[in-house]
Protein backbone atom coordinates (compact mmCIF):
# COMPACT_ATOMS: atom_id res chain seq x y z
CA UNK A 1 0.00 0.00 0.00
CA UNK A 2 0.79 3.74 -0.60
CA UNK A 3 4.73 3.03 -1.32
CA UNK A 4 7.18 3.75 -4.02
CA UNK A 5 10.19 1.60 -5.40
CA UNK A 6 13.99 3.20 -5.63
CA UNK A 7 13.87 6.45 -7.14
CA UNK A 8 16.58 9.48 -7.22
CA UNK A 9 15.82 12.72 -6.14
CA UNK A 10 15.37 14.34 -9.09
CA UNK A 11 13.36 11.93 -10.25
CA UNK A 12 11.27 12.40 -7.45
CA UNK A 13 10.72 15.60 -7.48
CA UNK A 14 9.84 15.84 -10.85
CA UNK A 15 7.17 13.19 -10.44
CA UNK A 16 5.48 14.52 -7.71
CA UNK A 17 5.62 17.91 -8.97
CA UNK A 18 3.96 16.38 -12.39
CA UNK A 19 6.47 17.79 -14.32
CA UNK A 20 7.50 14.35 -16.23
CA UNK A 21 6.14 12.94 -19.06
CA UNK A 22 5.95 9.45 -16.79
CA UNK A 23 3.85 9.06 -15.05
CA UNK A 24 3.89 7.07 -11.20
CA UNK A 25 0.57 5.34 -9.53
CA UNK A 26 -0.15 6.22 -5.83
CA UNK A 27 -2.62 3.33 -4.61
CA UNK A 28 -5.60 4.02 -3.27
CA UNK A 29 -5.89 4.01 1.06
CA UNK A 30 -6.84 0.98 2.59
CA UNK A 31 -7.24 1.97 5.94
CA UNK A 32 -9.90 0.60 7.38
CA UNK A 33 -11.61 3.95 8.64
CA UNK A 34 -14.42 3.10 6.51
CA UNK A 35 -15.15 -0.84 7.96
CA UNK A 36 -17.74 -0.82 10.29
CA UNK A 37 -19.34 2.58 10.62
CA UNK A 38 -21.55 4.37 8.59
CA UNK A 39 -23.15 3.90 5.35
CA UNK A 40 -21.83 5.31 2.18
CA UNK A 41 -24.62 7.20 1.97
CA UNK A 42 -24.06 8.90 5.11
CA UNK A 43 -21.28 11.58 6.34
CA UNK A 44 -18.17 8.66 6.32
CA UNK A 45 -14.53 8.32 5.52
CA UNK A 46 -14.04 6.63 1.77
CA UNK A 47 -11.74 4.20 1.20
CA UNK A 48 -11.57 5.17 -2.21
CA UNK A 49 -10.43 8.28 -2.14
CA UNK A 50 -13.32 10.98 -2.81
CA UNK A 51 -14.99 13.21 -1.11
CA UNK A 52 -16.28 16.08 -0.22
CA UNK A 53 -13.77 17.09 2.42
CA UNK A 54 -9.98 15.93 2.38
CA UNK A 55 -7.34 15.83 5.38
CA UNK A 56 -3.73 15.69 4.83
CA UNK A 57 -2.56 14.92 8.04
CA UNK A 58 0.81 16.26 7.70
CA UNK A 59 3.62 18.52 6.16
CA UNK A 60 6.99 19.34 6.92
CA UNK A 61 9.55 21.69 5.58
CA UNK A 62 12.28 21.47 8.37
CA UNK A 63 15.98 21.11 7.43
CA UNK A 64 15.23 21.10 3.59
CA UNK A 65 12.27 19.08 4.12
CA UNK A 66 9.29 19.51 1.18
CA UNK A 67 5.66 18.71 0.59
CA UNK A 68 3.53 18.46 -2.35
CA UNK A 69 0.33 19.02 -1.91
CA UNK A 70 -2.41 17.81 -4.99
CA UNK A 71 -6.10 18.49 -4.92
CA UNK A 72 -8.28 17.24 -8.50
CA UNK A 73 -11.67 17.96 -9.20
CA UNK A 74 -12.80 14.61 -10.90
CA UNK A 75 -16.31 16.13 -11.59
CA UNK A 76 -17.86 17.93 -14.67
CA UNK A 77 -18.56 21.09 -12.53
CA UNK A 78 -16.61 23.96 -11.39
CA UNK A 79 -15.99 23.33 -7.62
CA UNK A 80 -15.09 25.71 -5.18
CA UNK A 81 -12.65 24.70 -2.30
CA UNK A 82 -11.80 25.76 1.09
CA UNK A 83 -8.13 25.27 2.05
CA UNK A 84 -6.82 25.72 5.55
CA UNK A 85 -3.12 25.23 6.70
CA UNK A 86 -2.96 24.77 10.75
CA UNK A 87 0.66 24.41 12.35
CA UNK A 88 0.89 21.39 14.45
CA UNK A 89 1.46 22.37 17.83
CA UNK A 90 -2.46 24.06 18.40
CA UNK A 91 -4.00 24.56 15.05
CA UNK A 92 -3.11 28.13 14.67
CA UNK A 93 -5.07 29.02 10.71
CA UNK A 94 -1.64 30.16 9.29
CA UNK A 95 -2.50 30.22 5.67
CA UNK A 96 -6.19 29.97 4.31
CA UNK A 97 -7.02 30.54 0.91
CA UNK A 98 -9.97 29.30 -1.56
CA UNK A 99 -8.98 27.53 -4.75
CA UNK A 100 -11.62 27.29 -8.01
CA UNK A 101 -11.26 24.18 -9.81
CA UNK A 102 -12.30 23.99 -13.13
CA UNK A 103 -13.87 20.48 -14.55
CA UNK A 104 -11.47 17.95 -14.20
CA UNK A 105 -8.68 20.69 -12.61
CA UNK A 106 -6.05 19.71 -10.70
CA UNK A 107 -4.05 22.03 -8.44
CA UNK A 108 -0.38 21.31 -7.12
CA UNK A 109 1.42 23.51 -4.68
CA UNK A 110 4.41 23.30 -2.67
CA UNK A 111 5.24 23.63 1.19
CA UNK A 112 9.04 24.45 1.77
CA UNK A 113 11.17 26.78 3.29
CA UNK A 114 12.89 29.82 1.80
CA UNK A 115 14.50 33.38 2.22
CA UNK A 116 11.91 36.01 1.79
CA UNK A 117 12.93 39.38 2.32
CA UNK A 118 10.16 40.92 4.01
CA UNK A 119 10.35 38.40 6.88
CA UNK A 120 13.99 38.70 7.54
CA UNK A 121 17.55 36.69 6.07
CA UNK A 122 16.20 33.28 7.43
CA UNK A 123 14.27 30.91 5.56
CA UNK A 124 10.51 30.67 6.57
CA UNK A 125 7.59 28.31 5.83
CA UNK A 126 6.29 29.25 2.21
CA UNK A 127 3.20 27.81 -0.48
CA UNK A 128 4.46 27.51 -3.75
CA UNK A 129 2.19 27.20 -6.67
CA UNK A 130 3.14 25.13 -9.38
CA UNK A 131 -0.09 26.39 -11.90
CA UNK A 132 -2.22 28.64 -12.86
CA UNK A 133 -5.61 27.69 -11.59
CA UNK A 134 -7.37 30.61 -9.95
CA UNK A 135 -6.75 30.74 -5.90
CA UNK A 136 -8.56 33.76 -4.27
CA UNK A 137 -6.85 34.74 -0.71
CA UNK A 138 -3.25 33.59 -1.39
CA UNK A 139 -0.93 34.51 -4.32
CA UNK A 140 -2.05 38.28 -5.00
CA UNK A 141 -0.08 41.21 -4.85
CA UNK A 142 -0.67 45.46 -4.65
CA UNK A 143 0.34 46.57 -8.43
CA UNK A 144 -0.74 49.98 -9.28
CA UNK A 145 -3.23 50.43 -5.94
CA UNK A 146 -5.06 46.93 -7.29
CA UNK A 147 -5.20 43.99 -5.59
CA UNK A 148 -4.09 41.35 -8.50
CA UNK A 149 -4.70 37.94 -8.13
CA UNK A 150 -2.09 35.46 -8.89
CA UNK A 151 0.60 38.31 -9.49
CA UNK A 152 3.61 35.64 -7.27
CA UNK A 153 4.31 31.85 -7.44
CA UNK A 154 5.15 32.47 -3.68
CA UNK A 155 2.97 32.98 0.11
CA UNK A 156 4.28 32.26 3.03
CA UNK A 157 2.60 31.16 6.35
CA UNK A 158 1.02 33.69 7.98
CA UNK A 159 2.09 34.41 11.66
CA UNK A 160 -1.08 37.34 12.50
CA UNK A 161 -2.19 36.41 15.25
CA UNK A 162 -0.19 33.98 16.37
CA UNK A 163 1.62 33.95 19.78
CA UNK A 164 5.62 34.11 19.41
CA UNK A 165 6.15 30.52 21.25
CA UNK A 166 4.17 28.95 18.20
CA UNK A 167 5.74 30.15 15.48
CA UNK A 168 8.19 28.17 15.34
CA UNK A 169 5.60 25.37 14.99
CA UNK A 170 4.43 26.51 12.01
CA UNK A 171 7.12 24.19 9.72
CA UNK A 172 4.59 21.14 10.27
CA UNK A 173 1.29 20.92 10.49
CA UNK A 174 -2.11 19.30 9.04
CA UNK A 175 -4.19 20.58 6.10
CA UNK A 176 -8.44 20.54 5.71
CA UNK A 177 -9.62 20.88 1.94
CA UNK A 178 -13.76 21.71 1.99
CA UNK A 179 -15.27 21.72 -1.00
CA UNK A 180 -17.73 24.70 -0.63
CA UNK A 181 -20.10 24.69 -3.77
CA UNK A 182 -20.20 23.64 -7.37
CA UNK A 183 -21.11 25.52 -10.77
CA UNK A 184 -22.88 23.91 -13.19
CA UNK A 185 -21.38 24.85 -16.99
CA UNK A 186 -23.97 25.84 -19.40
CA UNK A 187 -26.31 26.92 -17.15
CA UNK A 188 -29.16 29.17 -19.07
CA UNK A 189 -29.02 31.99 -15.81
CA UNK A 190 -25.97 33.46 -18.26
CA UNK A 191 -28.39 35.35 -19.97
CA UNK A 192 -30.69 36.10 -17.58
CA UNK A 193 -31.92 39.77 -17.55
CA UNK A 194 -33.83 41.87 -15.37
CA UNK A 195 -37.07 43.93 -16.47
CA UNK A 196 -35.03 46.52 -18.16
CA UNK A 197 -32.46 44.57 -20.23
CA UNK A 198 -30.14 44.82 -17.80
CA UNK A 199 -28.11 41.27 -16.72
CA UNK A 200 -29.00 40.02 -13.73
CA UNK A 201 -26.57 40.37 -10.22
CA UNK A 202 -27.01 36.35 -10.18
CA UNK A 203 -25.81 36.12 -14.05
CA UNK A 204 -22.46 38.55 -13.95
CA UNK A 205 -21.50 36.57 -10.94
CA UNK A 206 -21.75 33.22 -12.89
CA UNK A 207 -20.06 34.95 -15.81
CA UNK A 208 -17.71 36.03 -13.53
CA UNK A 209 -16.78 32.13 -11.81
CA UNK A 210 -16.18 31.45 -15.09
CA UNK A 211 -12.75 32.77 -15.79
CA UNK A 212 -11.57 30.17 -13.76
CA UNK A 213 -12.21 27.47 -16.85
CA UNK A 214 -9.40 26.84 -18.90
CA UNK A 215 -8.71 27.80 -22.54
CA UNK A 216 -6.47 27.40 -25.23
CA UNK A 217 -5.62 30.65 -26.53
CA UNK A 218 -2.71 31.79 -28.07
CA UNK A 219 -2.11 34.60 -24.87
CA UNK A 220 -3.01 32.43 -22.14
CA UNK A 221 -2.07 28.78 -23.27
CA UNK A 222 -3.99 26.41 -21.03
CA UNK A 223 -4.61 28.74 -18.28
CA UNK A 224 -7.31 30.28 -16.58
CA UNK A 225 -9.73 32.68 -18.74
CA UNK A 226 -9.85 35.57 -15.90
CA UNK A 227 -8.41 35.08 -12.34
CA UNK A 228 -9.34 38.72 -11.81
CA UNK A 229 -13.11 37.83 -11.92
CA UNK A 230 -12.95 35.45 -10.17
CA UNK A 231 -10.98 36.99 -6.96
CA UNK A 232 -13.10 39.90 -7.36
CA UNK A 233 -16.37 37.32 -6.31
CA UNK A 234 -14.64 36.59 -3.29
CA UNK A 235 -14.62 40.54 -1.85
CA UNK A 236 -16.97 40.62 1.59
CA UNK A 237 -19.74 43.67 0.76
CA UNK A 238 -18.77 45.24 3.83
CA UNK A 239 -16.09 45.39 6.16
CA UNK A 240 -16.30 43.73 9.39
CA UNK A 241 -12.69 44.33 10.61
CA UNK A 242 -12.77 47.36 12.52
CA UNK A 243 -16.31 45.96 14.66
CA UNK A 244 -15.34 44.07 18.05
CA UNK A 245 -15.39 40.21 18.08
CA UNK A 246 -18.69 41.41 19.95
CA UNK A 247 -20.06 43.49 16.48
CA UNK A 248 -18.81 40.81 14.33
CA UNK A 249 -20.97 37.92 16.62
CA UNK A 250 -23.77 39.75 16.11
CA UNK A 251 -23.82 40.24 12.33
CA UNK A 252 -22.97 36.70 11.60
CA UNK A 253 -26.20 35.73 14.31
CA UNK A 254 -28.35 38.31 12.16
CA UNK A 255 -27.77 36.06 9.18
CA UNK A 256 -24.81 37.16 7.76
CA UNK A 257 -23.07 33.91 6.79
CA UNK A 258 -21.53 34.51 3.69
CA UNK A 259 -20.09 38.04 3.56
CA UNK A 260 -20.98 37.67 -0.57
CA UNK A 261 -25.10 38.41 -1.59
CA UNK A 262 -24.55 36.49 -4.63
CA UNK A 263 -22.78 33.42 -2.68
CA UNK A 264 -26.58 33.12 -1.45
CA UNK A 265 -27.26 32.56 -5.07
CA UNK A 266 -28.95 28.60 -5.03
CA UNK A 267 -28.96 28.77 -8.72
CA UNK A 268 -25.14 29.78 -9.48
CA UNK A 269 -23.80 28.38 -6.51
CA UNK A 270 -24.99 24.66 -5.56
CA UNK A 271 -24.64 22.87 -2.30
CA UNK A 272 -22.82 19.36 -3.14
CA UNK A 273 -25.15 16.84 -2.60
CA UNK A 274 -25.11 12.99 -1.29
CA UNK A 275 -23.08 11.18 -3.59
CA UNK A 276 -21.12 13.97 -5.10
CA UNK A 277 -17.59 13.39 -3.76
CA UNK A 278 -15.53 14.98 -6.24
CA UNK A 279 -12.40 15.68 -4.68
CA UNK A 280 -9.02 13.89 -4.57
CA UNK A 281 -5.94 14.49 -2.77
CA UNK A 282 -2.47 13.20 -2.20
CA UNK A 283 0.40 14.29 -0.74
CA UNK A 284 4.66 13.69 -1.20
CA UNK A 285 6.93 13.85 1.63
CA UNK A 286 10.38 14.68 0.05
CA UNK A 287 14.20 14.61 1.77
CA UNK A 288 16.52 16.11 -0.35
CA UNK A 289 19.42 15.40 1.57
CA UNK A 290 18.82 11.87 2.08
CA UNK A 291 17.63 11.51 -1.82
CA UNK A 292 13.83 9.90 -0.43
CA UNK A 293 10.60 10.61 -1.28
CA UNK A 294 7.15 8.83 -0.02
CA UNK A 295 3.71 9.62 -0.61
CA UNK A 296 0.07 8.81 -0.24
CA UNK A 297 -3.70 9.82 -0.52
CA UNK A 298 -5.60 12.56 1.62
CA UNK A 299 -7.99 10.88 3.61
CA UNK A 300 -11.73 11.79 2.31
CA UNK A 301 -14.61 12.17 3.66
CA UNK A 302 -17.73 12.05 1.78
CA UNK A 303 -21.25 13.47 1.74
CA UNK A 304 -19.83 15.65 4.46
CA UNK A 305 -22.50 18.35 3.00
CA UNK A 306 -25.20 16.01 4.02
CA UNK A 307 -26.30 17.52 7.32
CA UNK A 308 -26.92 20.62 7.06
CA UNK A 309 -29.48 22.64 8.64
CA UNK A 310 -30.71 24.51 5.49
CA UNK A 311 -30.20 21.55 2.80
CA UNK A 312 -29.86 24.52 -0.03
CA UNK A 313 -27.46 26.73 1.47
CA UNK A 314 -24.02 26.30 -0.13
CA UNK A 315 -20.61 26.66 1.86
CA UNK A 316 -18.98 29.56 0.55
CA UNK A 317 -17.64 32.46 2.43
CA UNK A 318 -16.16 35.76 1.61
CA UNK A 319 -12.08 35.52 1.45
CA UNK A 320 -11.50 38.09 4.08
CA UNK A 321 -11.59 38.18 7.92
CA UNK A 322 -13.92 37.14 9.75
CA UNK A 323 -15.96 34.92 6.61
CA UNK A 324 -12.52 33.15 5.94
CA UNK A 325 -12.84 31.37 8.83
CA UNK A 326 -15.43 29.57 7.91
CA UNK A 327 -15.55 26.11 6.74
CA UNK A 328 -14.09 24.10 9.04
CA UNK A 329 -14.68 20.19 10.22
CA UNK A 330 -17.29 21.74 12.10
CA UNK A 331 -19.38 23.10 9.21
CA UNK A 332 -20.93 19.70 8.19
CA UNK A 333 -24.45 21.33 9.28
CA UNK A 334 -23.93 24.33 8.26
CA UNK A 335 -21.43 27.94 8.33
CA UNK A 336 -20.65 28.71 11.79
CA UNK A 337 -21.97 25.71 13.73
CA UNK A 338 -25.38 25.74 12.39
CA UNK A 339 -25.46 22.07 12.91
CA UNK A 340 -23.74 22.71 16.39
CA UNK A 341 -22.08 19.96 18.35
CA UNK A 342 -24.24 17.07 16.43
CA UNK A 343 -22.30 17.71 13.20
CA UNK A 344 -18.29 17.73 14.36
CA UNK A 345 -19.63 14.66 16.46
CA UNK A 346 -20.23 12.84 13.11
CA UNK A 347 -17.14 13.89 11.59
CA UNK A 348 -15.58 12.55 15.21
CA UNK A 349 -17.51 9.41 14.16
CA UNK A 350 -15.97 8.68 10.95
CA UNK A 351 -12.72 9.15 12.30
CA UNK A 352 -13.08 7.60 15.58
CA UNK A 353 -11.08 4.27 16.30
CA UNK A 354 -9.61 2.52 20.12
CA UNK A 355 -6.49 1.22 18.50
CA UNK A 356 -4.04 2.27 16.17
CA UNK A 357 -1.59 -0.78 14.10
CA UNK A 358 1.50 0.05 12.05
CA UNK A 359 4.83 -1.22 11.61
CA UNK A 360 7.91 0.12 12.89
CA UNK A 361 11.81 -0.16 12.30
CA UNK A 362 14.98 1.13 14.20
CA UNK A 363 18.33 -0.02 12.65
CA UNK A 364 21.15 2.23 12.82
CA UNK A 365 25.09 1.51 12.74
CA UNK A 366 27.84 3.21 12.08
CA UNK A 367 29.10 2.19 7.90
CA UNK A 368 26.08 0.56 7.60
CA UNK A 369 22.82 1.37 5.69
CA UNK A 370 20.09 2.62 8.24
CA UNK A 371 16.55 2.46 8.20
CA UNK A 372 14.00 4.13 10.60
CA UNK A 373 10.47 4.40 10.91
CA UNK A 374 8.21 7.36 12.59
CA UNK A 375 4.40 6.99 13.08
CA UNK A 376 2.28 10.82 12.22
CA UNK A 377 -0.83 10.65 14.46
CA UNK A 378 -2.83 13.69 13.64
CA UNK A 379 -5.72 15.11 16.21
CA UNK A 380 -7.16 17.23 13.55
CA UNK A 381 -10.60 18.36 15.89
CA UNK A 382 -8.47 18.78 19.05
CA UNK A 383 -8.47 22.12 18.89
CA UNK A 384 -12.22 22.83 18.79
CA UNK A 385 -12.10 21.85 22.35
CA UNK A 386 -8.71 22.57 24.04
CA UNK A 387 -7.47 25.87 22.75
CA UNK A 388 -10.11 28.59 22.79
CA UNK A 389 -8.33 30.34 24.85
CA UNK A 390 -5.14 30.24 22.86
CA UNK A 391 -7.29 30.67 19.39
CA UNK A 392 -9.22 33.90 21.51
CA UNK A 393 -7.19 36.03 20.18
CA UNK A 394 -6.59 34.61 17.14
CA UNK A 395 -8.72 34.33 13.68
CA UNK A 396 -10.64 31.12 15.29
CA UNK A 397 -11.66 32.93 18.19
CA UNK A 398 -14.50 34.74 16.33
CA UNK A 399 -16.27 31.32 15.57
CA UNK A 400 -15.35 29.93 18.85
CA UNK A 401 -16.41 32.95 20.53
CA UNK A 402 -20.07 32.74 18.51
CA UNK A 403 -20.40 28.86 18.88
CA UNK A 404 -19.63 28.97 22.82
CA UNK A 405 -17.07 25.96 23.84
CA UNK A 406 -20.04 24.76 25.37
CA UNK A 407 -21.35 24.04 22.00
CA UNK A 408 -18.81 21.82 21.12
CA UNK A 409 -19.10 19.93 24.60
CA UNK A 410 -16.92 19.94 27.42
CA UNK A 411 -13.61 19.48 26.70
CA UNK A 412 -13.01 15.73 26.31
CA UNK A 413 -10.34 13.98 28.46
CA UNK A 414 -8.08 13.05 25.54
CA UNK A 415 -7.87 15.86 24.00
CA UNK A 416 -5.20 17.93 26.91
CA UNK A 417 -3.28 14.55 27.39
CA UNK A 418 -4.15 11.14 24.88
CA UNK A 419 -2.65 8.37 26.90
CA UNK A 420 -1.79 4.97 25.48
CA UNK A 421 -0.72 1.45 25.86
CA UNK A 422 1.54 -0.28 23.40
CA UNK A 423 1.87 -4.05 22.38
CA UNK A 424 4.62 -4.20 20.66
CA UNK A 425 5.53 -7.44 18.40
CA UNK A 426 9.37 -8.41 17.10
CA UNK A 427 9.24 -10.09 13.50
CA UNK A 428 9.12 -13.03 15.11
CA UNK A 429 6.11 -13.20 17.29
CA UNK A 430 8.09 -11.84 20.44
CA UNK A 431 5.51 -9.25 22.15
CA UNK A 432 6.83 -6.64 24.62
CA UNK A 433 3.74 -5.43 26.35
CA UNK A 434 3.67 -1.91 27.86
CA UNK A 435 6.96 -2.09 30.03
CA UNK A 436 8.42 -0.25 27.13
CA UNK A 437 9.52 3.03 28.39
CA UNK A 438 8.00 6.24 26.57
CA UNK A 439 8.26 10.45 26.22
CA UNK A 440 6.37 12.00 27.42
CA UNK A 441 4.93 10.48 30.06
CA UNK A 442 3.85 11.05 33.72
CA UNK A 443 4.33 8.46 36.62
CA UNK A 444 4.63 5.40 33.53
CA UNK A 445 1.36 6.27 32.06
CA UNK A 446 2.56 7.10 28.32
CA UNK A 447 0.52 9.86 26.35
CA UNK A 448 0.85 12.21 23.48
CA UNK A 449 -0.15 16.19 23.51
CA UNK A 450 0.10 17.59 20.22
CA UNK A 451 -2.41 18.09 17.64
CA UNK A 452 0.54 16.70 15.47
CA UNK A 453 2.36 14.00 16.69
CA UNK A 454 5.70 12.51 15.36
CA UNK A 455 6.46 9.24 17.19
CA UNK A 456 9.97 7.29 17.00
CA UNK A 457 11.20 4.35 18.52
CA UNK A 458 14.51 4.70 19.17
CA UNK A 459 16.08 4.67 22.94
CA UNK A 460 14.43 7.15 24.95
CA UNK A 461 15.87 10.15 26.90
CA UNK A 462 13.32 11.69 28.23
CA UNK A 463 10.89 14.33 26.99
CA UNK A 464 11.36 16.06 23.33
CA UNK A 465 13.45 12.89 22.54
CA UNK A 466 13.49 12.52 18.63
CA UNK A 467 15.06 9.00 17.21
CA UNK A 468 13.66 9.06 13.58
CA UNK A 469 13.90 10.14 10.04
CA UNK A 470 11.41 13.25 10.41
CA UNK A 471 12.74 16.24 11.61
CA UNK A 472 9.88 17.63 14.03
CA UNK A 473 9.84 20.08 17.42
CA UNK A 474 6.64 17.78 17.90
CA UNK A 475 8.40 14.71 18.58
CA UNK A 476 7.01 11.79 20.77
CA UNK A 477 9.10 8.22 21.36
CA UNK A 478 8.60 4.76 22.18
CA UNK A 479 11.67 3.17 23.33
CA UNK A 480 11.95 -0.51 21.40
CA UNK A 481 15.59 -0.04 20.96
CA UNK A 482 16.29 -3.46 22.82
CA UNK A 483 12.91 -4.50 24.64
CA UNK A 484 12.09 -6.47 21.32
CA UNK A 485 14.08 -9.11 22.15
CA UNK A 486 17.13 -7.28 19.91
CA UNK A 487 14.81 -7.46 17.00
CA UNK A 488 15.02 -3.87 14.71
CA UNK A 489 11.74 -4.38 13.60
CA UNK A 490 8.25 -5.48 13.79
CA UNK A 491 4.84 -4.11 14.28
CA UNK A 492 2.63 -2.51 17.17
CA UNK A 493 -1.04 -1.56 18.14
CA UNK A 494 -1.38 1.83 20.11
CA UNK A 495 -4.74 1.40 22.25
CA UNK A 496 -5.99 4.57 23.19
CA UNK A 497 -6.79 5.09 27.29
CA UNK A 498 -8.76 6.91 29.45
CA UNK A 499 -6.31 8.70 31.70
CA UNK A 500 -8.50 9.25 35.06
CA UNK A 501 -9.61 5.37 34.88
CA UNK A 502 -6.84 3.41 32.90
CA UNK A 503 -9.66 1.52 30.62
CA UNK A 504 -8.40 1.01 27.24
CA UNK A 505 -10.81 1.40 24.30
CA UNK A 506 -11.24 5.20 24.21
CA UNK A 507 -12.37 6.20 20.87
CA UNK A 508 -10.85 9.04 19.25
CA UNK A 509 -10.85 10.67 16.12
CA UNK A 510 -7.25 10.08 15.05
CA UNK A 511 -5.71 10.24 11.52
CA UNK A 512 -1.58 9.43 10.04
CA UNK A 513 0.54 7.03 8.99
CA UNK A 514 3.81 5.70 9.33
CA UNK A 515 7.26 7.12 7.54
CA UNK A 516 9.80 4.37 6.72
CA UNK A 517 13.23 5.55 5.10
CA UNK A 518 15.65 3.22 4.18
CA UNK A 519 19.05 5.64 3.94
CA UNK A 520 22.75 5.78 2.90
CA UNK A 521 24.04 8.93 2.97
CA UNK A 522 27.17 7.62 0.75
CA UNK A 523 24.85 6.09 -1.96
CA UNK A 524 21.20 8.19 -2.45
CA UNK A 525 20.52 5.83 -5.01
CA UNK A 526 20.46 3.11 -2.65
CA UNK A 527 17.91 5.50 -0.83
CA UNK A 528 13.99 5.33 -0.63
CA UNK A 529 10.84 6.12 1.35
CA UNK A 530 7.30 5.01 2.25
CA UNK A 531 4.35 6.03 3.47
CA UNK A 532 1.42 3.77 4.97
CA UNK A 533 -1.34 4.40 6.64
CA UNK A 534 -2.73 3.40 10.13
CA UNK A 535 -4.63 0.36 10.12
CA UNK A 536 -8.00 1.60 12.58
CA UNK A 537 -9.34 -0.52 15.04
CA UNK A 538 -12.30 -0.17 17.01
CA UNK A 539 -11.56 -3.24 19.19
Amino acid sequence: MQSFKKISIASALALALGFSSQTMAIPLPMDGLAAGMSTFNDLAVNPTGEGQALIFPYYNTREGMRTNIHITNTSADIVIAKVIIREGKTSHDTLNFTVVLSPYDQWIGQLRELIVPSRGDKPVPVLVRADQSCVVGAFSELISGVQTAMAKAIEPLKTTGIPKPIQKHMAEGHITVIAQAKVKMGNPVAYERDALGVLTDRAKAYRAILGAVHVNSPVNPNEPKDCQKVSDLFIADSNLGGLSTEGIINTINGGDFHGVAEFKEYGVFEPLVDKENPLVGAYTLLTPSLGTAGGGRALAIANFNKNKSVPKENLLTAQAYPYNLEPTLASSGGLWGEGGVAALTLVEKALSSTQLVNEWVYKTAAGTTNAKADWVVTLPTKFFYSDGDIHSGSADGVRLARDGASDYGTAKEWVKELYYTVGAYDREEKKATDFVEASPSKGGRKYIENEVNVISFGPDKGNDTNNGILPTLLPANIDLNGNIYGQPAGWLAMSFRDGDTGIDSVGVPAVGFMYRARFDINDRHTSYAEIISHVHSSK
